[in-house]
């Protein structure tokens, strides 16, 4: 049974600049990516990688697709995969594709395209393939991001009759965000900033100490282990409305802002709606 290739890690910048990798591994640029490094429109790679079919048999197509043989490619294949990105619909190609229209476009197309010239220059020490990798922080090696790892690390201490708040943070939160395109790095720490505020609201509303709750050893990947609290499953309700009511409403927004920008269009989308 093969599974359909998806976007795993997508990022893109203010300027437009849009990459990422597919779940076989193989890195992409968007059409608007693809134009951005190439010095031209959007519009004129869209119909470049749209009208395959019919334009790799002209001039232009012709050059290209000499240069996507040389680069790997198969000429004859379409050169690009449509995928959804947050609801917009992307053209997604893949880096030997790319490089092939950037190089047309460099040393062979008329005019030449100084960008493209550049961007040419700039990659033949570091492969395209490489810099997607980089810049979409994609593990080619399939290691976990660490949030991850360390949910699995600790996921087995957890009783059937407790939740911990790292379990329910990354089924809640990171995983989430992982499927969106969007790592959390390694700095920012999610469940101590829900665990105080939901500790907090427990004291508050529900007249309980969670001090006085059972604990279990939580390793961190570096090495660390610290006593992280186990709470009884009566309070599993209280704890996702508290989460997407208040946690996620309320805190995330400025809790990102300040460490991670990047992370506020991807969690402005995670707010589940209460059933009617």
């Amino acid at each position: 049974m093969s599974l359909p290739l998806v976007p795993v890690k997508h990022s893109s910048d203010s300027d437009g600049f849009e990459m990422g990798v597919m779940s076989d591994g193989t890195p992409y640029l968007t059409a608007s990516g693809l134009a951005y490094i190439t010095g031209k429109a959007r519009s004129n790679i869209i119909t470049l990688v749209s009208d395959w079919s019919t334009g790799r048999h002209t001039p232009r197509g012709l050059a290209i697709s000499n240069l996507i043989t040389k680069h790997g490619g198969k000429p004859t294949e379409y050169l690009h995969k449509p995928i959804n990105v947050r609801g917009v619909v992307n053209h997604a190609i893949p880096a030997n594709i790319c490089m092939a229209v950037l190089e047309y476009y460099a040393f062979e197309s008329s005019p030449l395209s100084e960008i493209a010239q550049q961007n040419f220059r700039n990659l033949a020490s570091q492969s395209l393939k490489e810099f997607i990798y980089q810049r979409t922080g994609y593990k080619a090696t399939g290691a976990l991001p660490l949030h991850l790892a360390r949910y699995i690390k600790n996921r087995a201490k957890i009783p059937y009759t407790h939740f911990s708040m790292l379990n329910e943070i990354t089924l809640n939160l990171i995983a989430p965000l992982e499927e969106a395109g969007y790592t959390l790095p390694d700095s920012i720490i999610p469940d101590i900033s829900e665990g105080k505020m939901f500790c907090a609201w427990l004291r508050k509303h529900r007249n309980v100490e969670p001090k006085a709750f059972p604990r279990y050893q939580h390793e961190y990947i570096d090495g660390r282990v610290v006593d992280a609290c186990l709470y009884p499953v009566e309070y599993m309700d209280d704890f996702r409305k508290h989460f997407h009511e208040v946690w996620l409403r309320e805190k995330a927004p400025e809790y990102f802002k300040q460490r991670d920008g990047v992370a506020l269009e991807f969690i402005q989308n995670l707010a589940l709606p209460a059933p009617q």
